[in-house]
């Protein structure tokens, strides 16, 4: 059989769980759209970045680091220096992001939802082990893993994987973070057993120049490939040498435009620049560059090199021609006179 989804004996059977976190911003209330619970929103009062909770606490989900319940909000215990910008909570546990683009986590830990690499329970907030250097922006707490996105667009999750939640392609479940295998994101979300994010569509042009060592006013064909993670891309190629326009080409059913020019000798620098018309977005190629060298010219004066190995074949040919005259002279027929 395989692994149940369903949670652990020890807590099946428990009615919902009615932990609310609310962000304090020295206002008087706390809209939803800052506060991720799974029950409804509540409002708070207080010093400008600190996190309070209430409701159930029996695996110090409160973070005061206690595990008795309170009908009254608590001050969370956070490290000191901290200020809290954002708030999410799940099943018995919560996770908080820090101004300095940090994670912390307390309550419950028996699937890794905490992230801190242990499954050991925690009443007071720990540190979720994200990657050295990474700047995290937005957090979000399913039923028994976290997810947190990064500044460089990166998903990162944790905890519970019966299903596959982590979207890691495993079903193991982790207690630091992973890497989810998404495009760059914007925005996450999670629900009970699954997840959720915002990836803005991308396109890439991609330029082909055949061949790719022409000669001077040889036939260039420059091709350009337009793909997109959204829709079918539409619009058009304009090819550009060394920033000028060469021509506008309209893409055609296999996302595809070609241009044939000729080009002097010199340097060129080709490039393929993509206008869309639907939802994929413009972009342009990488760069080509290729440099065209003029031929030697036969009318021009020998120079250079090759000036020696030309004086010296003149210099045996001017004997041979002597001789050839005097032979020629010797054997000349005696003119007799009528």
């Amino acid at each position: 059989m395989g692994r149940s989804w369903v949670r652990p004996a020890g807590l099946r059977g428990l009615f919902a769980v009615l932990l609310m976190l609310a962000i304090v911003l020295g206002i008087a209330s706390v809209g939803a759209g800052r506060v991720l619970a799974q029950s409804a929103p509540s409002a708070a009062a207080g010093p400008p970045g600190a996190g309070l909770a209430w409701g159930f606490n029996d695996s110090g989900q409160l973070g005061d680091g206690t595990t008795a319940s309170s009908s009254t909000p608590v001050a969370v215990d956070m490290p000191a220096g901290t200020t809290i910008t954002a708030v999410a909570a799940g099943r018995s546990y919560s996770l908080a992001l820090t101004s300095a683009g940090t994670v912390l986590a307390w309550g419950l830990n028996d699937l890794g939802q905490l992230g801190d690499g242990t499954t050991t329970n925690s009443s007071i907030p720990v540190v979720v082990d994200v990657p050295s250097g990474t700047t995290i922006t937005a957090v979000a707490a399913g039923g028994f893993h976290g997810l947190a996105l990064a500044s460089a667009g990166t998903v990162l999750a944790w905890g519970f994987n019966a299903a596959g939640q982590l979207g890691d392609e495993t079903t193991t479940d982790s207690s630091t973070p992973v890497v989810v295998d998404v495009p760059s994101g914007t925005a996450v979300a999670a629900g009970r057993f699954h997840s959720l994010a915002i990836v803005p569509p991308t396109s890439t042009t991609t330029l082909q120049v055949s061949p790719p060592d022409p000669k001077p006013n040889q036939d260039v064909t420059l091709t350009a490939t337009v793909t997109c993670t959204i829709d079918t891309p539409t619009g058009a190629i304009t090819f550009r040498n060394n920033n000028t326009d060469l021509a506008t080409v309209p893409l055609d059913s296999n996302n595809t435009a070609t241009h044939t020019t000729r080009l002097p000798p010199g340097t060129h620098t080709l490039t393929a620049h993509y206008t869309s018309t639907n939802t994929c977005p413009s972009g342009q190629s990488e760069s080509i560059t290729i440099s065209i060298t003029a031929p030697d010219d036969p009318d021009l004066p020998i120079t250079g090199p090759n000036l020696p190995t030309t004086i010296g074949t003149a210099t045996l040919l001017i004997p041979t021609g002597a001789a050839l005259v005097h032979l020629s002279r010797r054997h000349r027929p005696t003119h007799h006179p009528h």
